[in-house]
C-alpha cells in the first residue's frame, strides 16, 4: 500500500471521478500499478462529479445548465482501477465551505486558497477496503484533530488510519508539529496504526501506543517504508463509547455552576 498526500493528484479543473482512467496524465500511475500488481495507491485528489439535479452542495456551470459537486477527496487505486473514493467530511470554514447566508463572499474567500461555492462533503463515514487486507480509516488534513469523528470510522473495523495532509500553510510555525501530535492522539485513543503522508509537513509512521516509529521533517522529499501488521485492534473504551467522560464533566460543570449561582442568590437575599 502506497500513500500519497492531500491533493497529490491535482488539476486546475479537477478530475471527473466517472472518467478517471481516461486522463492521459494519470496513465503513468496505471502503468505502474499494472507492473506491480500486488500494490495499491491511496492518494489525495481534487475531483468532481456531475449531478442530474442540484444538491445542497452543488454548483452550476457558467451557462447555469449543468450541476456538479467538487471535492477535496481521496481515491484508492489498484491494477483493476478505482477501488473507492472518500470525500473530506470536516471542511475548513471559509476556504473550503461557506454557509448559504455567506455565499455572496465566496469569490473573496477564493483568494485565500478556497474554491468558489466550496466543496461538497461526505455525510456518511465508511472504510476503504484495500485488496491486501488494509481497512483504511481516511483523514484528510485537519480531520485528524477530531477524536470522536475518527473513532466512529475506526469502530467499523479499521486496522489503519491514513492521514493525508498539506501542512505548507503552517510554514515553520509550531502548527505543523502540533498537527502531527494530533495523529499520535488518534493512535493512542484507538490503538490503531497511523500512516501520515504530509505535503511539506511531517510524514510519519505511528504505532498504536502513539510512538513515532519513523518520520521525515518539514519540507523534505522522502519515502517512508514500514511493515504494518494487518491485525484489527480490539475496540478501546473510547472507540466504543466516545467522549462520555468529557460529556459527564461538562454536565457536572454546568450543574455546579448553577448551584453556585443559586447559592450566591440566596446569600445576597
Amino acid at each position: 500500500l502506497v500513500i500519497w498526500p492531500e491533493t497529490a493528484l491535482y488539476s486546475p479543473y479537477g478530475f471527473d471521478e466517472e472518467k478517471l482512467e481516461q486522463y492521459s496524465v494519470l496513465q503513468p500511475i496505471y502503468n505502474w500499478l499494472n507492473t506491480y500488481q500486488q500494490s495499491s495507491l491511496f492518494t489525495g485528489i481534487e475531483s468532481y462529479r456531475w449531478m442530474n439535479s442540484p444538491t445542497k452542495y452543488s454548483s452550476t456551470t457558467v451557462e447555469g445548465k449543468l450541476f456538479y459537486e467538487a471535492y477535496n477527496g481521496a481515491v484508492l487505486l489498484d491494477q483493476q482501477g478505482t477501488s473507492g473514493y472518500y470525500h473530506k467530511s470536516m471542511l475548513v470554514p471559509g476556504v473550503e465551505t461557506l454557509p448559504w447566508f455567506l455565499r455572496f463572499m465566496d469569490s473573496w474567500f477564493s483568494k485565500f486558497g478556497g474554491v468558489t461555492a466550496g466543496y461538497a462533503k461526505q455525510e456518511n463515514r465508511a472504510l476503504l477496503k484495500e485488496k491486501n487486507g488494509f481497512q483504511i480509516a481516511p483523514a484528510i488534513c485537519y480531520e485528524s484533530i477530531y477524536g470522536d469523528f475518527m473513532r466512529r470510522t475506526v469502530k467499523q473495523g479499521a486496522n489503519l488510519i491514513a492521514v493525508i495532509t498539506n501542512d505548507g500553510w503552517w510554514k515553520k510555525t509550531p502548527g505543523h508539529i502540533q498537527h502531527l501530535h494530533y495523529a499520535r492522539l488518534r493512535a493512542l485513543e484507538t490503538r490503531c496504526w497511523v500512516a501520515r503522508s504530509a505535503n511539506t509537513g511531517i510524514s510519519a509512521i505511528i504505532d498504536p501506543t502513539g510512538k513515532i516509529i519513523d518520520s521525515r521533517g518539514y519540507d523534505s522529499s522522502a519515502t517512508l517504508r514500514y511493515s504494518i501488521p494487518l491485525t484489527t485492534p480490539a475496540p478501546t473504551l473510547y472507540v466504543r463509547y466516545g467522549d462520555w467522560l468529557y460529556q459527564i464533566m461538562a454536565l457536572l460543570t454546568i450543574l455546579l455552576a448553577g448551584l453556585a449561582w443559586l447559592s450566591l442568590g440566596r446569600h445576597r437575599s
